[in-house]
């Protein structure tokens, strides 16, 4: 009797530590990001938002070559995957063996968060994956999953999380946000939304009617030439003086709601040349807006996660203007030159991928020995004009 009674007291702990087994299996699938679901299975209902994701910065924000090639080169590389690939801010994947993970920043993702914790800039989503999907829309309805509307995701502050960054040395890395945040765009009510998700009248939903509002699901930005052309504008301006040149090229950020360019290593560089008759270069120049990470002695470093302070920082403003001026003497060069001013975008280190060129604007100045404007005036011209003005003066003399 004694030994029964072993026996069942030994099977249910057995049973205990099976029931225990179970839920921390449960615990550790639900940590490997299992209960994410993949975008795959979204565009059953959602075909067309689906295919803009998929063709999107978003979806290739972990396999695109220039993140890869700045990942690359960074020290603590989980900083940048835990917005590149935010899952893993849960599953903790950081090798990227799920395929979920590889997923990037995914649909379950961004309509799973179901709130901010502002104070919390290592961990500022609050994350809720499962059953209810969030979006924009308080009349959702689905047989597929819960639906429940959520105002955040149409507020710039949704996409402040990851474009706003400040590593935990307080070195603030991204600021796309607070650029955002403080400037004219902010004020009057323009939101990141507007810009890089713009609205279009469909079918947000197989078999749902048409909506006026919907949301492009393709975040165009720095990537994509239509975007940096919309941001600036450069304007060349040429002058001679004799055989001085002037040029001043002004560059403008009339399309962007942050500073141009935004982002952490990201660059434009402002090229000037000068070239004459036979194409023998008089002249160049080659100036860089950007920010300019440092470490610790005040010595520039490569990259942000090497760095304590910034340096430096001359990108413009949003609704601002970078007003440079250029000068050179020509001194031996006859005819017509050739100004060149041409305005560049670098999103990663050169060696990765080479600067791509938004702007070139070209001018013809010709070398005078006069100010540019004045007209030289022929030498019997003048001789004429000051033997009419004496004849006038003896013909009133005459008459008095």
């Amino acid at each position: 009797m004694k030994n029964e009674i072993d026996i069942r007291y030994f099977v249910k702990i057995l049973l205990v530590m099976l029931f225990v087994e179970i839920i921390a299996t449960g615990i550790a699938a639900a940590d490997t990001g299992k209960q994410y679901t993949s975008s795959v299975q979204c565009k059953g209902c959602h075909e067309q938002i689906y295919n803009e994701w998929s063709a999107s910065m978003h979806s290739q924000a972990l396999s695109d070559p220039i993140f890869q090639g700045a990942l690359s080169q960074q020290k603590d590389k989980t900083i940048c995957i835990s917005c590149h690939a935010p899952i893993t801010r849960l599953n903790g994947d950081f090798n990227m063996t799920e395929d979920i993970t590889k997923e990037a920043i995914s649909c379950d993702f961004c309509h799973t968060i179901s709130g901010l914790n502002e104070s919390n800039h290592m961990q500022p989503f609050i994350l809720d994956p499962g059953e209810t999907k969030y979006g924009q829309y308080a009349d959702s309805a689905s047989v597929t999953h819960k639906s429940k509307d959520l105002d955040l995701l149409g507020k710039s502050e949704f996409c402040q999380a990851c474009h706003d960054l400040a590593f935990p040395n307080g070195l603030v890395v991204l600021s796309t946000y607070a650029e955002w945040k403080d400037s004219d765009y902010a004020r009057d009510g323009i939101v990141c939304q507007d810009c890089h998700m713009k609205t279009t009248k469909r079918s947000i939903a197989s078999g749902a009617g048409e909506r006026s509002d919907s949301r492009r699901h393709d975040w165009k930005g720095g990537h994509f030439m239509e975007m940096l052309q919309t941001a600036g504008k450069l304007e060349v301006i040429t002058r001679t003086e004799g055989k001085k040149v002037f040029v001043t090229a002004v560059i403008s950020n009339d399309g962007a709601g942050h500073k141009f360019p935004t982002g952490a290593d990201t660059k434009l560089i402002l090229e000037i040349a000068a070239t004459d008759k036979n194409g023998n270069r008089i002249f160049e120049n080659k100036t860089q807006f950007s920010k300019v990470f440092g470490d610790a002695n005040g010595n520039a470093v490569p990259v942000p996660d090497l760095a304590t302070q910034i340096l430096s920082d001359n990108r413009i403003q949003p609704k601002g203007r970078s007003t440079n001026e250029f000068s050179f003497d020509a001194s031996g060069y006859d005819g017509d030159i050739k100004i060149t001013g041409a305005l560049l975008y670098r999103l990663t280190p050169e060696e990765v991928i080479p600067p791509v060129k938004i702007f070139e604007e070209n001018k013809t100045v010709r070398l005078t020995e006069g100010k540019t404007g004045a007209k030289s005036i022929p030498g019997f011209m003048v001789a004429a004009a000051v033997a009419g003005m004496i004849a006038a003066y003896l013909s009133r003399w005459r008459k008095k």
